[in-house]
């Protein structure tokens, strides 16, 4: 029975795939090398740095994000003002303008839910992670000799591809998850003046908001040391054992295999004790943050009930305001995600970032005395 939907969906796909072929836009443009900015760690300037040939087309697909998140959670709002109009009366008499406002929403929310427009701002920063790679590669056959022998083989290009799918993971958690709550606080700043919201409300809004992403942001600092710590231990251990996979005739030739595999248990335990102790602490800041959450609605809950059966808010409202508080909360839930996120992809940026900045060294062709 689905077989013909899969044609379908076959068909639409190939002929996307078949416009965006005919573009041909797949060249990956390099940023200035006389820009890169060596002079500093900073991670946010090192990803700047190679979305600049796409500046502008990242600058207004967020300010469009914007937008699009904001009329998205604007929901809550919508039904809100449809329940007041219903319990007044108003909607039987002015059925047409209320037709018209869920209609008119309906088709602008459905237009915002084309993902399809994002085509051109994935293939920029697509391109831009390429670059990265590209500069990395190009950067360490600069590098001189002493300095790869200092390094390992497979520490240094675990090095590259943690740094390459940092930005691209990063960017990607940023552009998508980000934008919910710049969307969710202006979707509530319209909700309060459509549903006529006591500014009661709005400090409850606030505490929620700050108190979340506070304890969110504060349970997820040891993240940094234990992402470093896990990313360290993981390149030494690709460095250190099995980039003897490649000297398979060494091993054998010296019957190195016991040895090789002593070493790989005891680097894959310490890695296990690494991971261990991350997962340990995102579970206990989740549980914290759960925890505020809960308290936070309950207050909400409580204080509309008791204001709409006092008369003080409508029965709309009294909906509108709680499911604005849900969706902070699923909000927040992206956000708390996002700073772990950027501890761990950060930290990955963040030592490939380390390599980027080391120079190179004129070679030197003096022999030693």
């Amino acid at each position: 029975m689905m077989r013909p939907f899969l044609w379908i969906n076959y068909g639409i796909c190939g002929t996307l795939l078949g416009m965006g072929e005919r573009t041909k836009n797949y060249t990956i443009t390099m940023p200035p090398p006389d820009k890169a900015p060596v002079h500093t760690g900073n991670i946010i300037s090192w990803i700047w740095y190679f979305l600049t040939p796409y500046k502008w087309l990242v600058v207004f697909f967020l300010a469009f994000r914007a937008v699009r998140f904001m009329w998205l959670y604007l929901f809550p709002a919508v039904i809100g003002f449809l329940i007041d109009g219903i319990e007044s009366g108003d909607a039987l008499t002015n059925t047409e303008f209320y037709a018209f406002i869920l209609i008119g929403f309906s088709i602008v929310y459905l237009l915002f839910c084309f993902n399809l427009m994002f085509v051109p701002e994935v293939n920029a920063y697509e391109k831009a992670n390429r670059a990265l790679t590209i500069y990395s590669i190009n950067h360490l056959n600069a590098l001189s000799l002493n300095w790869h022998e200092q390094q390992g083989s497979g520490g240094k290009l675990q090095r590259v591809m943690t740094g390459r799918k940092g930005l691209q993971e990063l960017t990607s958690y940023f552009r998508w998850d980000f934008f919910h709550l710049i969307g969710s606080i202006l979707a509530a700043i319209v909700g309060f003046i459509v549903n006529d919201i006591p500014m009661f409300y709005a400090w409850l809004f606030i505490g929620f908001t700050i108190s979340y992403l506070w304890a969110s942001w504060y349970f997820a600092l040891p993240f940094l040391a234990l992402y470093d710590r896990f990313h360290e231990k993981f390149e030494k251990l690709l460095s250190g054992v099995y980039e003897f996979v490649s000297a398979i005739r060494t091993v054998k030739a010296f019957d190195l295999a016991g040895h090789i595999h002593k070493k790989a248990a005891y680097l894959e335990e310490d890695n296990q004790a690494a991971i261990m102790r991350t997962f340990f602490c995102n579970l206990l800041r989740w549980t914290i943050c759960n925890f505020i959450a809960v308290f936070w609605l309950f207050l909400f809950a409580w204080y509309g009930f008791h204001d709409a059966v006092e008369g003080t808010i409508s029965t709309g409202t009294y909906a509108a305001i709680f499911f604005l508080a849900y969706g902070i909360w699923t909000t927040g839930e992206i956000i708390a995600t996002i700073w772990e996120k950027v501890y761990e992809h950060g930290n990955g940026i963040s030592r490939l970032v380390e390599t980027l900045r080391v120079q190179p060294k004129p070679l030197e062709l003096t022999p030693s005395q």
